[in-house]
Parts: structure tokens; sequence; C-alpha cells
């Protein structure tokens, strides 16, 4: 019995599993640059949560789980993972969980690397900066969001284990 419950219970972790929610920002080309930045580049945010955000969030930084991110100006991207770059992430939603401010910005430690997009309230705008080259844009940028809820390669493990012990313990009632 205690088996058959337990082949159960990894047999349901799987559906149980959440999906993640990528959110995107993609500001207007650049009205104003200097080389090497042109005015056909444009700023570009992505940040992934492990659930969609809440509605009704308050403009302010925002603290819950941000699992991944990544910035690209045009020329040079950030993520998490870049040595020394860290991410400021200021958010509000609307009724339905749609982000309705932002203020984004992601710096290297040396600040060689710049790169921010205002919402309404800030803004707004996007710019950019490394060196003595920079970049800006005077209009909001527009948001996208999207969900996953492709099974990862545990939630497929666990499944088969559910099986397979299911499995055994079938066989030795038999």
């Amino acid at each position: 019995m205690k088996r058959t419950i337990a082949a159960l219970a990894l047999l349901i972790a799987p559906l149980m599993a959440s999906a993640s929610v990528v959110y995107t920002a993609t500001g207007g080309d650049y009205t104003f640059a200097t080389p090497p930045y042109t005015t056909s580049m444009q700023i570009t945010f992505q940040f992934a949560t492990p659930t969609a955000l809440a509605p009704n969030l308050l403009y302010g930084t925002y603290t819950g789980t941000v699992s991944s991110w990544s910035m690209n100006d045009g020329l040079y991207t950030l993520t998490n993972s870049t040595p020394g770059a860290t991410l400021s992430l200021m958010l509000g939603t609307d009724a339905t969980g749609a982000i309705n401010n932002w203020r984004v910005e992601a710096y290297t430690s040396n600040f060689s690397n710049d790169m921010m997009i205002l919402g309404p309230v800030d803004g707004p705008m996007s710019s950019a900066s490394n060196g003595n080259a920079s970049a800006l844009n005077g209009t909001l940028a527009t948001w996208n969001s999207s969900s996953s809820s492709v099974p990862e390669p545990d939630a497929a493990f666990l499944f088969l284990g559910g099986l397979t012990a299911l499995g055994f313990g079938l066989r030795r009632k038999i």
C-alpha cells in the first residue's frame, strides 16, 4: 500500500510543476546615437519568473524571484551570468497582471556598460552608454509576456519513475 501511494505521488508530481513566465520589453529605435551605436538599434530586455506577476502590483522594487534576465543595447548584452553585472528592476502591474510601469537598469560594476528602460512615471526613455558612446530614445518600450508549459526533464524522470514503481508494485501483487 505504501509503495502504491509513493508511486502515485511520483506520477502526480510532474503535473504540479509550474510554468515559467518570460516578460520582454522592446524599446523603439534610437533617435540619437554616437558610433558605434546607430539609429537602427534599440534596447531589449527579458526576464523570467517562476509564476506570473501579481495583479495590481504597486510600482516599486520588484522583490519576487527572477530566474534569469538579459538586456541588449544593440551592441552589448548583459545577463544574470555576466561577471559584475547588476540588475535594478522596478515594476507595477494593472488589474490583469500586465506591466504598466517600469524602471529597468542593467550595468557592470565599473559602469563600462549601462542600459536603462524607463516607463511612464520616470521616462519615457531608453538609453545605453559604453565608454564615450551613447544612444537614446524618448518613446515608451512595449512589453510582451509568454508562459512555458513544457515539462522540465526532471518532471519526465519523476513520471517514468512513478510508472516503474507502480509496475513493480502491481507485479508483486499478481
